[in-house]
């Protein structure tokens, strides 16, 4: 039945994590009339974080619409935080590792906020990172300067 076919699916923790987040969330009476509000607006999808300080961050993302040459096999969502471009990304289906065209120290891996990955660096200007569970990569670039290395990026 559904469970089954949810145990079998390889994000299945990922999308129970979230969903707790939010249940979690509800609970404590994080959501107030003005996120209410915001989540009405269904044109624009929201994330909800928890942060550093485990307290609950609600921010706008939207879908990165080409990665790794329209891979369908990567999800992935971009929203601006601390002055920097986070984006959230996951592998589809099983696991991968994505090339990107940027230097390394531009480029920071989270397997959540405040708990720090590393990643390969492969020469000066491309970095290797592990697709598979939901992590977070956090560039020091605008936003439409990650799109493009996304766009450009490659999996292997």
């Amino acid at each position: 039945g559904k469970l089954d076919q949810l145990d079998s699916h390889p994000r299945t923790s990922d999308n129970l994590e979230v969903m707790k987040t939010w249940e979690e969330a509800r609970v404590a009476g994080f959501f107030t009339d003005k996120h209410r509000e915001q989540l009405k607006q269904l044109e624009q999808e929201h994330i909800l974080l928890k942060n550093e300080s485990n307290e609950y961050e609600l921010i706008p993302y939207s879908k990165v619409e080409n990665i790794a040459n329209n891979s369908p096999h990567v999800q992935a969502f971009i929203f601006s935080r601390d002055n920097k471009t986070w984006v959230v990304y996951w592998h589809a289906k099983g696991e991968a590792q994505l090339e990107i065209p940027v230097s390394n120290n531009r480029l920071q891996l989270f397997d959540k906020p405040g708990k720090l990955n590393s990643f390969k660096k492969i020469n000066k200007t491309n970095c290797l990172i592990p697709v598979d569970n939901r992590r977070y990569m956090v560039f020091d670039m605008t936003k439409s300067e990650v799109l493009t290395v996304l766009a450009q990026s490659r999996l292997h």
